[in-house]
């Protein structure tokens, strides 16, 4: 069995949807990030907030925020969260960007820095009551390339409420795809890990194509990849005592 929630390796085959259920339910959110200062930070109290604010760069083109919005916003409303999605433009992440963005001495290749990105993003004040924040994840929309892997088109995660998702100026990509990645990454930035793989199943859901596939070929997210998002979220609810459901 793989990795499906923030990273916890079930040690046995689930025979069936109430035990897979139950094991998604049961999972500890509390997990400490690594922030840019050097110290471990509960990151995961972005989703106190029940927001998602989305943040354009500049040079990518407005009509981009509506099918992000659009795939993220159906994940949200199929699993029956209430969490909020706000185009802001309190503060546009501009400054994060420029500083995980690479370069050396002697090269400047504008390719994004992921790993350096959700360590600033996880201390910004933005995120801070006590700076005058609130609790939220951000969504990065940007031209450039993220660096661990070129071709990727997106990344995300929920342990340091972070999404990102790169429009290069030289790659077209159409607005249904846009949409289907969106929803992709939405899912791994509510808690999934990993990708759906066809060849392992829990016993009870019938086979069938997902978004959470690499690559997101479809646009449907299945039945089980949508269970566990819900009772994880259930869980969650139960322990904090914030209700995460309309």
């Amino acid at each position: 069995m793989h990795r499906l929630i923030l990273g916890k390796r079930p040690d046995k085959i689930f025979n069936s949807v109430e035990a897979w259920r139950k094991f998604a339910n049961s999972l500890d959110h509390r997990i400490k990030v690594l922030g840019n200062d050097g110290q471990s930070h509960p990151a995961y109290e972005w989703v106190n907030g029940k927001e998602i604010q989305i943040h354009r760069m500049p040079d990518v083109p407005e009509d981009a925020v509506e099918y992000i919005v659009e795939g993220i916003d159906g994940l949200i409303r199929q699993i029956g969260l209430d969490v909020n999605i706000n185009y802001s433009n309190s503060h546009s992440s501009v400054e994060e960007v420029r500083k995980a963005t690479e370069c050396s001495d002697t090269l400047y290749d504008g390719t994004l820095d992921r790993d350096k990105l959700v360590r600033l993003l996880v201390v910004e004040s933005w995120r801070n009551p006590i700076y005058g924040g609130r609790p939220h994840a951000d969504v990065i929309i940007t031209s450039q390339y993220i660096n661990w892997f070129t071709s990727n088109r997106g990344s995300a995660g929920f342990l340091h409420g972070y999404m990102v998702i790169s429009l290069p100026k030289d790659r077209q990509i159409p607005p249904e795809e846009i949409v289907r990645i969106s929803r992709h990454e939405a899912g791994h930035l509510l808690g999934l890990y990993e990708h759906h793989y066809p060849s392992i199943t829990v016993k009870g859901y019938d086979p069938t194509s997902c978004n959470m596939e690499d690559g997101a070929p479809v646009l449907n997210t299945c039945n089980m990849h949508l269970d566990s998002l819900r009772f994880f979220w259930l869980g969650l609810q139960k322990r904090t005592g914030v209700t995460f459901f309309k």
